[in-house]
């Protein structure tokens, strides 16, 4: 990835900037531009710490065939067609670390960069950060309306193992159903908030490529319930049950 950045404040706080990602294409051996993300940053804090953000994720598109084939132009590289909007995200950077690490978080997702419609907000807590700025916890509530009554679930990510590069090699990711009655999703959000457990996923990374993306990785998941006895009736306490295992 290449971190562009195009404006500054007074103090040096970057105010605009682009991200973009390119992966090597070895059909004509260049690496080609995937996917870019225009940042605005802004109401930055003494400690500069930016309060406010929008990200406006673009994939790119290139020209195609009759056989569904990218069209490779004079200059080698595929021929560019369109930048396609994925989403824009708005951000409230509620509280920081004094490591400039983000510990309370409000993200608005829309479809469209006129905010018109709205496909979901979560509130995400993060704990316990490591110096590779990899926090231990994160909750991520979800929801589907501004309002913030609709939960779509509550998810509990613990990364267990962090290398000294920041990679997570075991992390176990529960999600649950429901959360405290009159809890105050803008303030402090515990573990012992969530409830009525859905499923739970365990993910051991053994392998990694320079990148820091997973090349050997086991996916163990599980489900929130009871076993059964020899005519298929429930027995025994609710508990997390196997379902499968994903390599």
């Amino acid at each position: 990835s290449v971190m562009r950045t195009l404006d500054f404040d007074a103090r040096g706080n970057a105010l605009d900037q682009i991200s973009e990602t390119s992966v090597y294409d070895a059909a004509i051996g260049r690496l080609v531009l995937t996917s870019s993300n225009e940042i605005k940053n802004r109401d930055y804090s003494n400690n500069g710490d930016a309060a406010r953000q929008t990200i406006t994720s673009y994939q790119v598109e290139y020209e195609k065939d009759e056989n569904g084939d990218f069209v490779v132009g004079a200059d080698g590289m595929y021929v560019y067609l369109e930048d396609v909007l994925v989403n824009h995200q708005v951000m409230a950077n509620r509280v920081y670390d004094s490591q400039h690490n983000i510990l309370n978080q409000n993200i608005l997702t829309y479809s469209d960069v006129e905010q018109t419609d709205l496909l979901e907000v979560q509130e995400i807590r993060s704990s316990g950060y490591t110096t590779t700025g990899v926090a231990r916890q994160q909750i991520i509530l979800s929801f589907s309306d501004a309002a913030k009554t609709e939960l779509l679930d509550a998810q509990l990510v613990e990364n267990v193992e962090i290398k000294a590069s920041g990679d997570v090699t075991k992390s176990i990711i529960t999600r649950y159903g429901d959360i405290s009655e009159g809890l105050n999703t803008s303030g402090a959000i515990l573990a012992s908030n969530l409830s009525s457990e859905i499923d739970r996923q365990t993910i051991t990374t053994n392998e990694f490529d320079v990148m820091g993306n997973a090349l050997d990785q086991t996916i163990i998941r599980e489900y929130w319930g009871r076993e059964k006895d020899e005519n298929g009736n429930d027995k025994g306490e609710e508990m997390f049950l196997f379902a499968e295992t994903q390599r």
